[in-house]
């Protein structure tokens, strides 16, 4: 009996000891730890406006590195050496900058000119010329060139301006730049089954709209997913104060009936004509847009779709 009972006491022991969470080294593995090791994992190109070149930031050790490119000439080169930059942004607004932690904001070259460019800095605008390294502090009249006047943020502006699209409880408005009555683009947008980025919650206020314009002002899409008969599922935010609260939010789990299906829409603001592209091919299909160029190729777009039981995949073009 006491060998029984010895022999018990050690293994509820031994499984004590087994189920306790190693914290330490699991924070050795974790993003926030690793990322001081592999900095950039992706690069993602912006295309300079009236060119072929492109250009990209980079995250290494050292801090930022901003690279302008051109694929044609299978060429690329840096668009200003670092030191020098933060030396002359110090001198003009007064303040230190790290070089580790130092970035542009709101980059944008001249149209047309992939060697001239404007940013912001220490609340203060700028121009630099990449060819002779000229950093110019811009005036209020000057910068207003650069950086169009301040926008709603709900409002999604054609690529010529000619237009602007917002949403107003799930729904899409039109609105021209010489009229100021918007046009009502849809009447079927709901809670779960929006046209707005706004998708799981009511709103009585204007809300930013789940489109992207194609580059020649012509035509916008939308990609709306339908979640109203997906289940809900549930987590606990234990950080919110000043108690935890319960979050909720749609989620199909394997094997229910019901989960996110999706629909695609074309609108054509100079007629206000709305199509819906059947896509349907898959009971339960999953459909995503591919990251294609609208900008440069308006004319085309991609996307995939994907059997429930990830056996079967398309491309597709519209």
């Amino acid at each position: 009996m006491k060998k029984i009972l010895f022999f018990a006491f050690f293994c509820c022991a031994f499984f004590s000891y087994a189920q306790k969470a190693d914290l330490k080294n699991c924070y050795k593995y974790s993003e926030e730890n690793l990322k001081k090791y592999y900095h950039s994992l992706s690069v993602f190109p912006s295309w300079i406006s009236g060119t072929d070149m492109f250009w990209y930031n980079y995250i290494t050790p050292g801090g930022a590195k901003y690279y302008l490119v051109n694929p044609v000439r299978k060429k690329k080169l840096e668009m200003f050496d670092m030191e020098d930059m933060i030396g002359k942004l110090t001198q003009a607004t007064g303040i230190s900058f790290n070089i580790k932690d130092f970035r542009l904001g709101g980059l944008k070259f001249d149209e047309g000119d992939p060697y001239c460019f404007s940013f912001s800095k220490g609340g203060l605008d700028f121009h630099y010329n990449i060819r002779t390294r000229e950093l110019k502090k811009l005036d209020p009249e000057q910068a207003c060139r650069f950086y169009p006047p301040a926008s709603p943020y709900w409002l999604k502006f054609s690529p010529d301006s000619s237009y602007s699209i917002y949403a107003y409880r799930h729904n899409l408005y039109l609105l021209n730049r010489q009229d100021t009555v918007p046009v009502q683009l849809t009447t079927d947008g709901e809670k779960y089954y929006s046209y707005s980025n706004q998708k799981d919650s009511d709103s009585d206020k204007n809300t930013t709209p789940n489109i992207v314009w194609a580059g020649n002002s012509k035509v916008f899409y939308c990609l709306r997913q339908d979640r109203r008969k997906v289940e809900n599922c549930w987590v606990v935010d234990n950080l919110a104060e000043p108690r935890p609260k319960l979050r909720t939010y749609k989620f199909p789990m394997p094997g229910e009936k019901y989960v996110f299906t999706y629909d695609l829409h074309l609108f054509y603001p100079e007629t206000c004509q709305h199509i819906v592209v059947n896509i349907d091919k898959y009971p339960n299909q999953e459909v995503r847009i591919v990251a294609s160029d609208l900008e440069n190729c308006p004319e085309d777009l991609y996307f995939t779709r994907k059997s429930r039981t990830c056996d079967k995949m398309d491309l597709c073009r519209v």
